[in-house]
């Protein structure tokens, strides 16, 4: 390869204008930029401790050659050999004479190996000093390699004189050049000049050239903290730079070899003592290694180069005399740093021990031998590695989970997915082993006598499989989850074997829910299988709440979730029961929330119809059964299933419950303000023939229409009410008779329709309340103001209404109970006695006039004169006792 050059010094004349130190000249095709920062590499300062006018002996013997190696920007790679010359063309001391060697190539030799080469020039010849015209410098095509440094005069050199204490210095500068990857604390190191440049060759020469083109360094330097060599040697006596000073030792790793090593120096770094048996026992040990770690690309030196020596051991010793941990080291090495011949030796020497290692392997190894296996075969394209690494693989997966128990189970889950995501691995086929039908019928048998712990395992992680295989490969390839079909059978078989042991675990199951509820459409599947798997078990009511709860509380977290989920669910076949089982569970959860039934509609059947078709009657008497609804609630329910034109979803039994609860809430009072509700209650009971105990919605029905009604309609609104009302309460019945009794009665135009309105209000258990409640009214009739403008309109006395209720009890009298004849007598009693003697003549009157044309009138005339008879000497009494008063 050509080599350019440039000579640097003092001179009359050279690249720059004027005299002095600078670029004499250099080859055609330096750029003034790159001539400008080699420039910057050729400094000389010469040892503070050595004479300033020195003799040519005194330079030759005194003054260290500083010899160096480093790379520009731009990456040429560039050898500069700097000595001290004395004397410039001026006659001045303090000259020297640097000649740069400059590649755009990687040199092929080491760079050290140039250190007293004849290549290098020491000064410029007279001729060249005093030329007017400064040619270019030739290009080189050949480099002669100095006889100074090489593998037999390093490995002389450490043997030669003080062995332990050049063993300790060389383990030193080891150990400091392989931390500076990690560290980046640059070497500098003192000793002998003539040691210098060995100590150099010794610490790079043991390393591939690939490696040490990393390190630059240099013979001597002044001062190092000016200049950027990575390995730095300095004049223990004449430098700037103070070996004494701590603080220095956070910033370079420092090593004082002129003096004695006292200390003990262990070294923990195999390759540093494979070297060392190199160096000062038999290259021949060593120089292989060489080669071997040069076939991988391995470009930069960190303490993996340990790791390659592990690895070079098993190939040249085999397996079976390393440890498991240097098992481990040499197969990480491998897998970060390609060689295919590497890869083939490897592989060869594992694949005898494979079924052994698949029972002795931990997580850590078993993880690493797979990688190993898996980039072994991607990369040599050999089909027979990939089939004995599924082997391997899935034969300690099964071993680190059924005889290493200490392992925590997730552990294993977790690196069967780490292996299956691999870069090397193909989706495709890692889910055809894994699935292959021969490792699901083996799996199958095994579980059948396993523990959860196995059936967790296989199921993640086959189920998985499958997911990650479907989402890659064509629609025609898919495989099914939960299908009896084909080669699906045998895995439909093992997972529900899985999950009848899985749901015997609280914890296990909800562990699998979790792992799967981001994937819609299989978690549907798989909890919906678990369901009915369930329905066998001992403790179905136990499970099936965990199912439940496990979408219950997700849900809550999240809608969007809750909504995708049920749309799954609701398109497998018999998922109504299971999304009923939610609901339910979810209504007891949200015992006291309101309108939780018509949330729900809204939410869930309103989107998924079928499953509303099928379980809304069923939903809603589990709602009426299981809450205490408030009467807003039940308008939007009834609102609700008819506005929804669902109510035919209903069953009778249901309906009736619905509209029984409803008026076991509604009121009088409420009469007027849900006439809506009201209304549209007696269209959809009248519709559907729905009859309820009470039939409070007709009864408010009828009430509000007899309140809003003309004067002459209210009878014949009345006789609709066709109602048992014993069914009520006598509360209840109290409170409707006084309702209704107050709007009608003073309308009453006879005793004929006095009767019917008994007949239409009377009830046998409640006599004494209907007595009571109908004089109530008659006695505000006749005794206060609140019907007067009624009466004026009507040009009707009040009594006349009281004397026609009176008659048409008469005339029935032989079918009154005596203990209600007794109230009655003694509260028409009590009203006549109010009246004054005149008016009691008035009512005598209408009386006898009323019932002289009734076929009753005997009966009717002699209860007539007990009552007055009764008034009178009650009134007596009266008399009397005002006057005793006075």
């Amino acid at each position: 390869m050509a080599i350019k050059q440039l000579f640097y010094t003092s001179c009359k004349k050279g690249l720059s204008s004027g005299m002095g130190f600078q670029t004499y000249s250099m080859s055609e095709g330096i750029t003034d930029e790159e001539r400008k920062e080699i420039e910057s590499y050729c400094v000389y300062v010469p040892p503070d401790n050595l004479p300033t006018l020195p003799s040519c002996e005194e330079i030759d013997e005194l003054f260290p050659l500083s010899f160096s190696s480093f790379k520009l920007k731009n990456n040429k790679y560039c050898i500069c050999s700097s000595k001290y010359i004395g004397r410039d063309y001026s006659g001045r001391y303090g000259n020297y004479f640097c000649h740069v060697l400059i590649s755009q190539k990687p040199w092929d030799f080491y760079p050290i190996e140039l250190y007293g080469s004849p290549v290098f020039r020491e000064s410029l010849t007279d001729e060249e000093q005093n030329r007017e015209e400064i040619l270019y410098l030739p290009e080189l095509e050949e480099i002669p390699l100095g006889n100074v440094i090489n593998f037999d005069t390093i490995s002389q050199f450490l043997k030669k004189d003080a062995v332990d204490k050049k063993r300790k210095g060389f383990i030193q500068l080891m150990e400091s050049v392989l931390d500076y990857s990690g560290s980046k604390k640059r070497i500098i190191y003192c000793d002998d000049k003539n040691n210098i440049p060995f100590w150099i060759g010794a610490v790079l020469m043991c390393l591939p050239k690939k490696l040490a083109r990393q390190f630059s360094f240099t013979t001597y330097c002044y001062n190092p903290e000016d200049l950027n060599y990575i390995i730095c040697a300095v004049d223990k006596k004449g430098s700037k730079f103070n070996f004494k000073e701590s603080q220095k030792s956070y910033r370079y790793h420092i090593h004082n070899f002129s003096g004695e090593l006292n200390y003990e120096t262990s070294c923990s770094s195999s390759f540093i003592k494979l070297a060392e048996v190199g160096y000062t026992v038999s290259k021949e040990i060593f120089m292989p290694f060489i080669d071997f770690i040069g076939q991988f690309e391995y470009n930069f030196l960190d303490k993996d180069i340990n790791n390659c020596v592990n690895l070079y051991n098993i190939v040249k010793r085999g397996i079976e005399k390393s440890s498991i941990e240097n098992i481990k080291k040499a197969l990480s090495f491998a897998i970060s740093y390609k060689s295919i011949r590497a890869y083939e030796e490897l592989f060869n020497l594992l694949d005898p021990n494979l079924d052994k290692m698949s029972t002795q392997v931990d997580l850590e190894l078993l993880e690493i031998i797979t990688k190993f296996l898996f980039k072994a075969g991607l990369e040599t394209g050999n089909g027979k590695y990939m089939t004995k690494t599924y082997e391997f693989f899935f034969n300690s997966i099964h071993y680190l989970l059924v005889d290493v128990e200490e392992i925590p189970l997730q552990d294993i889950i977790d690196l069967y997915h780490r292996i299956r995501e691999l870069e090397q691995v193909s989706i495709e086929q890692f889910a055809r082993a894994s699935l292959d039908i021969d490792r699901i019928k083996n799996i199958e048998i095994y579980v059948r006598g396993g523990k959860v712990r196995h059936a967790k395992f296989y199921f993640n992680t086959l189920v998985r499989d499958i997911i990650i295989f479907n989402n890659k490969c064509d629609t025609q390839s898919r495989k099914v989850l939960f299908s009896m079909e084909g080669e699906n059978k045998n895995i439909t078989i093992l997972f529900n074997k899985c999950l009848e042991m899985l749901i015997k675990s609280p914890e296990d199951i909800l562990d699998i829910l979790s792992s799967f509820k981001k994937d819609y459409e299989y978690f549907a599947k798989i909890i919906l299988r678990a369901y009915y798997i369930n329905n066998y078990s001992k403790r179905r009511n136990e499970v099936e709440k965990i199912l439940a709860g496990f979408i219950i509380d997700e849900g809550n977290k999240n809608s969007q979730w809750k909504r995708k989920i049920y749309s799954e669910i609701n398109r497998l076949n018999g998922s109504e029961n299971f999304l009923f089982s939610i609901y339910s569970f979810e209504l007891i959860e949200n015992s006291d929330k309101e309108n939780f039934f018509v949330n729900y509609c809204e939410e869930v059947f309103y989107f998924f119809q079928d499953y509303r078709d099928k379980k809304f009657s069923e939903s809603l008497e589990l709602y009426l059964y299981n809450k205490d609804i408030p009467l807003e609630e039940y308008n939007n329910i009834i609102d609700y299933i008819d506005k929804g034109s669902i109510i035919n979803l209903i069953c009778r039994n249901v309906l009736e419950k619905l509209f029984t609860d409803f008026e076991e809430k509604i009121g009088i009072e409420d009469a007027e303000k849900e006439n809506y509700i009201i209304e549209k209650s007696v269209d959809i009971k009248n519709r559907f023939k729905i009859k309820t105990p009470l039939s409070t919605v007709e009864l408010l029905y009828i009430g509000n229409k007899i309140q809003n009604s003309k004067e002459d309609n209210k009878v014949t609104l009345l006789k609709k009410i066709k109602i048992d009302f014993s069914n009520m309460d006598e509360y209840k019945y109290e409170g409707y008779l006084k309702w209704f009794l107050s709007s009608i009665c003073v309308y009453l135009k006879n005793a004929g329709e006095h009767f019917k309105v008994k007949k239409i209000l009377w009830c046998e258990v409640y006599s004494g309340i209907f007595y009571n409640v109908y004089m109530d009214t008659l006695e505000d009739i006749i005794f206060t103001k609140k019907y007067k403008d009624v009466l004026r309109a009507y040009g009707i006395e009040g009594y006349t209404v009281f004397l026609d209720f009176i008659i048409a009890v008469f005339k029935n009298m032989e079918s009154m109970e005596e203990e209600a004849e007794e109230i009655l007598d003694n509260r028409i009693i009590d009203i006549l006695t109010r009246i004054s003697e005149r008016k009691l003549k008035e009512y005598d009157s209408y009386f006898t006039e009323k019932i002289k044309r009734l076929v009753q009138v005997k009966q009717i005339i002699t209860k007539w004169q007990y009552i007055m008879t009764s008034v009178h000497e009650k009134n007596k009494n009266k008399s009397r006792f005002k006057f005793f008063k006075k």
